[in-house]
């Protein structure tokens, strides 16, 4: 008897399993549309320019440094990232990893691993050491176009570091 009472649940969740799968995928041209954005972002980033930077981004985007600097909206994304690149001027970066996973079709995480060297304090009278930071970019489907919707960015320190 109890038996009867959760079949139509278990047929439920059963048939529901594959139906996720097929909206967390995304398709091959949408990860390639995603990974264009990324490398329009790394190009504006080795050009700084902000203007170009700032397109990745959706208008009411999110974005977020390692520092707790928070921005809200393109433009704003954009004048802040003018001052921020003041302290890149000399730096390079290294892409290590980068990781895309779709959320549905139209929204997707991509998770990229960087080195930085040459960035200078934001007084620019110091030198930081080489910095490894994980960039979250998450992205949403509009118009057919992929846009980054909220940005963050996280040092990644040796658990040795921070005990």
């Amino acid at each position: 008897m109890r038996l009867r009472k959760f079949l139509p649940l278990m047929m439920l969740l059963i048939t529901a399993i594959p139906c996720g799968a097929q909206i967390a995928s995304g398709s091959a041209n949408d990860e390639a549309a995603i990974r264009q954005v990324l490398a329009q972002f790394e190009q504006a980033f080795e050009k700084r320019d902000a203007k170009i930077y700032a397109m990745t981004f959706a208008e009411d985007a999110d974005w977020e440094n390692a520092f707790g600097s928070h921005e809200k909206g393109r433009a704003n994304i954009e004048k802040r990232l003018r001052g921020v690149y003041q302290m890149f001027q000399q730096s390079n970066q290294t892409i290590k990893e980068v990781r895309i996973r779709f959320i549905t079709p139209r929204v997707a995480v991509a998770d990229v691993d960087r080195e930085i060297v040459g960035q200078v304090s934001a007084g620019g009278d110091r030198k930081l050491p080489p910095r490894r930071v994980r960039t979250t970019h998450v992205f949403k489907k509009e118009k057919g176009n992929w846009q980054v919707v909220v940005f963050r960015v996280a040092d990644l320190r040796n658990p040795q570091e921070v005990q």
